[in-house]
C-alpha cells in the first residue's frame, strides 16, 4: 500500500535572480532568466487510514507539487512516539528505509503507527513539517496469499555519483521474503551489497551515488510458501557532465 501527503502552497514575495559583472549584463541576465517565486507552504497528511497485512511492507509518500518539486524536497521523516527521532536518507534501519527520492520504505509493518515527513525550500531553507500525521494499521490475515507485486520503481534514470534507489513493494501471507538479481544476458545473477548498491528487502539502496556500471535490468522476486511474484525494474545512468568556461581576453 502506498500513503502520501500533500503540499499546498501559497505565494509569498517575489524575488528577481540575475548575474553579470557590468550594467549590460545584468540587464541581459534580468531580461533572460526566470523570475524565482520564494513560496510558503503547508505540509496535510491524508487522513484516512491505511492497512497492511501484518509483517508486510508499505511505502508513505510525500509528493511535492510540480509547481515547486524544483526547490523543495522531502528531507526527513518522522514516527509519533519511537525511536529514531528523524529518519533520513543517511540512516536506514531493520524497520525504515528513506528513499533518495524523499519517499519512506517501511520494511516489516507490525503494529498501528503514525507518521509525518518533513521538508526544505532549497532557495530560501525555509523549512516546513506537516501538520497532520498519516495513520496505518497492521491487519490480521486468516488465509494464506501468493506475492503479488503492488508497486515498483520501474524505470529510474539518474545522473552518475548521485545516490537513488529501486524499490520493489509486494503483499502476500506469510509475508513476503525478497531476493534481488540483474540481468545479465539470459542469466540472472544475485545483486551483492558489496561494495554496492545496498539490499534492504525491497530496496536497492545506492547511498554513495552509482556508477555508469551499474546500469542495466534489475528483477525483484517476492515469495513465500505459495509461490513468488516478480518485476523487472531499469535502472538508466547518465555520464558526468563536461564543465567548460568562458574566458574574455581584455586589451590592456
Amino acid at each position: 500500500m502506498v500513503l502520501a501527503c500533500l503540499l499546498l502552497c501559497e505565494m509569498d514575495e517575489e524575488e528577481s535572480w540575475s548575474v553579470g559583472d557590468s550594467a549590460e549584463d545584468h540587464r541581459e541576465a534580468k531580461g533572460n532568466m526566470n523570475r524565482v517565486v520564494a513560496q510558503d507552504w503547508e505540509l496535510r497528511m491524508w487522513s484516512a487510514p491505511g492497512s497492511v497485512p501484518r509483517g508486510g511492507a508499505l511505502l508513505v509518500r510525500c509528493p511535492v507539487p510540480s509547481h515547486v518539486s524544483s526547490h523543495v524536497i522531502v528531507t526527513a521523516w518522522e514516527e509519533e512516539h519511537h525511536s529514531p527521532a528523524l529518519i533520513t536518507p543517511r540512516s536506514p534501519t531493520d524497520r525504515y528505509v528513506m528513499t533518495a527520492s524523499g519517499d519512506l520504505y517501511v520494511r516489516s509493518l507490525t503494529q498501528a503507527s503514525r507518521f509525518r515527513c518533513h521538508t526544505e525550500d532549497v532557495l530560501t531553507r525555509r523549512n516546513r513539517t506537516s501538520s497532520t500525521y498519516a495513520h496505518y494499521h497492521a491487519t490480521e490475515t486468516s488465509g494464506s496469499q501468493t506475492p503479488s507485486i503492488t508497486f515498483h520503481s520501474g524505470h529510474v534514470t539518474i545522473d552518475q555519483g548521485r545516490p537513488t534507489d529501486l524499490v520493489c513493494l509486494a503483499q502476500g501471507w506469510p509475508p513476503p521474503k525478497f531476493k534481488w538479481y540483474r540481468k545479465q544476458g539470459q542469466r540472472l545473477a544475485p545483486v551483492s551489497s558489496s561494495p554496492a548498491p545496498t539490499v534492504l528487502d525491497g530496496v536497492l539502496h545506492w547511498s554513495g551515488g552509482v556508477d555508469a556500471e551499474d546500469e542495466g535490468q534489475y528483477v525483484c522476486v517476492a515469495s513465500n510458501t505459495l509461490g513468488e511474484a516478480r518485476a523487472t525494474l531499469q535502472l538508466s545512468v547518465i555520464g558526468e557532465h563536461a564543465c567548460f568556461s568562458h574566458a574574455r581576453l581584455i586589451n590592456a
